[in-house]
């Protein structure tokens, strides 16, 4: 998609802009840079809009028992309860020390803690909390470690389908490329896949300096075996490529998915996680832990000098004092986070088997999930009907004509999918008793579309 020119167009949904803003649009333009104009360009998801004009309407079953159901949005709001208790518990957070300058890369207290979670429930190992960058979301971990390990005009490799917000994370202030390439014969990160995508990307003049790794996945909840990851791990130093796996779903994995950590992987003979100088991790709080408008992510780097540069931008991305005193008094308590995250995937797990018998009921294939909080389902008979995949993202989401409500889910296109009429469903998104109503419109709007061609079953 070619960048937008400073002052170029309007959405096509607003409004003509009237004389005024017009010229206030034009004086702006002279003093907008070309990162703005690049920015302004990145590619809008088609749910977005959708989205957020909802959030004044959504269902309710008392007070608007007409409203959308949203199965779209990547939150856990099953085991919101839990965390606002405790949080509740842990009061303003308001300390001399938290409404003081803090350290760039967090509060050791905050780091402890979150390094103690890490090495209970992800890495089972020792993770040395001095060596954790605290940044608020791992949306500004992941450009923390772009802008470190690349350069503007080199490229990220993606696996596709991927994250949509990638695009922005990598790319809107570092200049980098994202550079998307299709699964191989042996998975996602195939070697030979990623040979091609790189010596392609070469061939266009694009040097790849990163392999960004998610697992398990957004969009699809996959979870990526360990040999699989060890493999990649190894292709990229021969290569010269440095590795971000993120694992911000790592808690959220179902125990029978096999899912192992990159912190995992690589333990020195005492039991802490050395992992090696190409490798970062990633992790946060939003969703294993329910808390998305808290912002906090963490990295944890193999390198020394990587660590060093980041935690120095760091202080363009912290979390805020009070924030992290609340955080670090829930998170070192032990039994309350074990007790927490059982829960939480009791529940995120029953809401995903919930709508693999939804999607089965009606012929909808999907993905199993293997982790994360999504059904990658395949309702591309439904899309060839309707017309296409966002026509159908549309009627799901309009509801019937009686105006009962609609359900709103996330068309494949956002993600990159290669295959047409793929959507992300987020069933954990719906607070309790919401998500039988949200599958209920899915499943009478698929039988209201009818189904047209088999689409092939690209992925």
């Amino acid at each position: 998609q070619a960048a937008r020119q400073p002052g170029q167009g309007w959405a096509s949904s607003r409004a003509p802009p009237s004389p005024r803003v017009r010229a206030a649009s034009a004086a702006m333009a002279h003093s907008r840079s070309a990162r703005a104009a690049r920015v302004l360009a990145l590619p809008k998801p088609s749910f977005t809009s959708v989205y957020y004009a909802s959030l004044g309407k959504l269902y309710d079953p008392v007070t608007r028992p007409s409203g959308i159901v949203n199965l779209a949005v990547a939150e856990n709001r099953l085991a919101a309860p839990l965390i606002m208790e405790r949080l509740a518990a842990a009061g303003s957070g308001a300390t001399p020390e938290s409404l003081a300058y803090n350290p760039y890369a967090g509060s050791d207290r905050l780091r402890a803690a979150v390094a103690r979670v890490a090495s209970r429930h992800i890495a089972r190992c020792s993770v040395d909390p001095a060596n954790v960058i605290l940044t608020n979301g791992a949306g500004s971990a992941l450009w923390l470690l772009a802008a470190n390990l690349a350069d503007a005009g080199q490229g990220i490799l993606v696996p596709t389908p991927y994250y949509y917000a990638y695009d922005r994370d990598f790319g809107a202030l570092t200049d980098c490329q994202v550079v998307p390439f299709d699964r191989g014969d042996g998975g996602p990160l195939d070697p030979a896949a990623l040979s091609a995508a790189w010596s392609s990307a070469a061939s266009r003049g694009v040097t790849c300096r990163v392999l960004a790794i998610t697992n398990p996945s957004n969009p699809t909840g996959e979870v990526v075996s360990a040999d699989e990851v060890r493999a990649a791990i190894d292709w990229a130093r021969e290569h010269g490529v440095d590795v971000i796996v993120n694992e911000l779903y790592a808690c959220s994995a179902r125990p029978t998915s096999g899912f192992r950590s990159v912190l995992e992987f690589y333990q020195d003979g005492n039991g802490s996680c050395k992992l090696p100088e190409h490798v970062h991790f990633v992790w946060g709080l939003s969703k294993d832990f329910a808390v998305n408008g808290l912002r906090c992510g963490c990295i944890y780097s193999g390198s020394s000098a990587l660590t060093e540069a980041a935690t120095k931008f760091a202080c363009f991305f912290q979390v805020g004092g009070t924030v992290q005193v609340q955080l670090a008094d829930v998170l070192e308590d032990d039994a309350w986070v074990d007790s927490f995250l059982q829960e939480s995937l009791r529940r995120v797990t029953g809401a995903l088997d919930e709508t693999e018998a939804a999607l089965s009921s009606v012929g909808a294939p999907f993905e199993p999930p293997g982790g994360a909080l999504f059904v990658w389902a395949n309702l591309g008979a439904w899309a060839s009907a309707a017309g296409g995949e966002l026509a159908l993202f549309e009627q799901l989401a309009a509801g019937p004509p009686d105006g009962s409500g609609g359900v709103l889910l996330c068309p494949g296109e956002s993600f990159r999918s290669p295959g047409e009429g793929w959507f992300r469903i987020c069933p954990p998104a719906a607070p309790g008793g919401h998500l039988s109503v949200g599958l209920e419109r899915l499943v009478a709007g698929l039988s209201r579309v009818g189904r047209g061609r088999t689409p092939s079953a690209a992925s």
